[in-house]
């Protein structure tokens, strides 16, 4: 297991305080940019009645996350390639975006969380994991692991197409996010998940007025 899946891992349980709020139990649960699908595959598994749909840019991270599935005999988890910022998205009661929003400009940003605002059911939900811009070594130091990633990924003979990444890290402070997220017309809470990491991790639960 790499370090990436990990540390995802680690990082689940204090995300799981969030997802356990689904508005009911057979409530569909997309996962946007879910690259090899751990958070997906871990949502299915803890949710049995719930429906995951995982969506990738990237057919061998689907593929992945499908034999993943297949092997851990979840029938309620599915993954499909797509492009989110220019494909329709599906409706559902709770979207998972997780590490996607630092890669996009952030007029792209705004026009994918405008998107899925439109496509959450009401009553519904919307979990972010993000980076907070605020603390500068932190910041700094996910910098270093995006460069030393890169590196040695092209050195192993490893690299494909990030997809949306390669193009720099476009960041907001926690507070702008989050008034970001109320302009769109939703109840946010912020969650502080970086208190024993070196990123700058954040997540924001958002929901939807009826």
């Amino acid at each position: 297991m790499g370090l990436y899946n990990l540390l995802h891992i680690l990082l689940f349980p204090k995300l799981l305080e969030l997802i356990r709020q689904i508005p009911h139990p057979d409530s569909r649960v997309v996962d946007l940019a879910c690259g090899s699908g751990i958070y997906a595959l871990l949502v299915a598994a803890a949710y049995p009645e719930t429906q995951v749909l995982g969506i990738d840019l990237q057919s061998v991270r689907i593929a992945a996350a499908n034999e993943a599935a297949r092997r851990l005999k979840l029938c309620n988890a599915s993954f499909q390639c797509g492009d989110v910022l220019a494909e329709d998205l599906p409706r559902a009661d709770m979207f998972l975006i997780a590490d996607l929003l630092l890669y996009l400009p952030f007029d792209k940003q705004a026009q994918l969380l405008n998107r899925v605002r439109c496509q959450v059911r009401r009553p519904g939900n919307l979990i972010i994991k993000d980076h907070d811009m605020s603390s500068a070594w932190k910041v700094r130091f996910l910098e270093l692991e995006e460069n030393l990633g890169r590196h040695l990924r092209k050195a192993m003979g490893t690299e494909i197409d990030q997809g949306y990444s390669g193009k720099g890290l476009f960041l907001k402070t926690a507070g702008d996010r989050r008034d970001e997220l109320v302009n769109f017309g939703m109840r946010v809470d912020v969650l502080r998940v970086d208190r024993d990491s070196v990123l700058p991790h954040i997540a924001f639960f958002c929901q939807t007025q009826k």
